[in-house]
């Protein structure tokens, strides 16, 4: 597969999208709070106006991967007005309190999409059994899963990453998708991965700030290196 997805967090990153040569985005907002469901007003400021695909976060609390019913009833809703939408996918994870993926939930929120396709986030990262949640993911017709391997960059989680990759679960059908504080000079060492995406945030922006716009220069640089 090996996208090259940047998550994108204002509207001012337009332009600069518009001669950046990577597959797709993720939108959130909020950023400040580790990234949360964008406005249905930011969302459209991007559709039909990048060529990339686009990806949209589904999250409510940046310090956790909870939602309550109140919360789900209110993303079921927002998920059913873009599934109409010409968006991509989503993303998003669902816990209970213990750490484990809420099934009931997630298949509740996931069976709103539709056809679109439904990226499970970064909460794999802290279940108990990510290979065999991963498995029944895939079960349920999940496009794939976004992991860092750990709490630190990816860069140091090689070693993990491998080990769930061993699975064997991961296809054409169900992507790998890295993250976790990916820079340029990252892009060497998690090629030799083999057929994943990355999920690349600030280091692609100038300064590498968050209140910058997009680099295009690194962002088609970084496409170009992966490849």
């Amino acid at each position: 597969m090996k996208n090259i997805e940047l998550v994108i967090v204002d509207k001012k990153d337009l332009a600069n999208l518009q001669v950046s040569n990577n597959e797709r985005v993720l939108l959130c907002e909020d950023i400040k709070h580790n990234g949360l469901t964008p406005s249905i007003e930011f969302v459209k400021h991007f559709l039909n106006n990048i060529k990339q695909k686009i990806h949209v976060l589904v999250r409510d609390d940046g310090s956790n991967y909870l939602m309550s019913t109140e919360q789900l009833n209110k993303n079921i809703e927002y998920v059913k007005n873009f599934e109409k939408e010409n968006v991509h996918g989503f993303m998003f994870s669902i816990l209970n309190e213990e750490n484990c993926i809420d099934w009931k939930k997630i298949e509740l929120l996931k069976s709103n999409a539709g056809s679109k396709k439904v990226i499970f986030g970064k909460a794999i990262d802290i279940v108990c059994d990510p290979i065999q949640d991963l498995i029944k993911l895939k079960s349920l017709g999940f496009s794939g899963v976004c992991l860092q391997g750990g709490t630190t960059p990816a860069r140091n989680n090689i070693k993990k990453i491998k080990e769930i990759m061993s699975s064997a679960i991961f296809d054409e059908k169900f992507e790998l998708i890295v993250s976790g504080s990916i820079s340029p000079a990252d892009i060497s060492i998690l090629k030799k991965l083999g057929n994943i995406s990355l999920h690349i945030g600030s280091s692609i922006r100038y300064n590498e700030s968050w209140e910058e716009m997009i680099n295009p220069e690194f962002v088609n640089g970084m496409v170009s290196k992966f490849k």
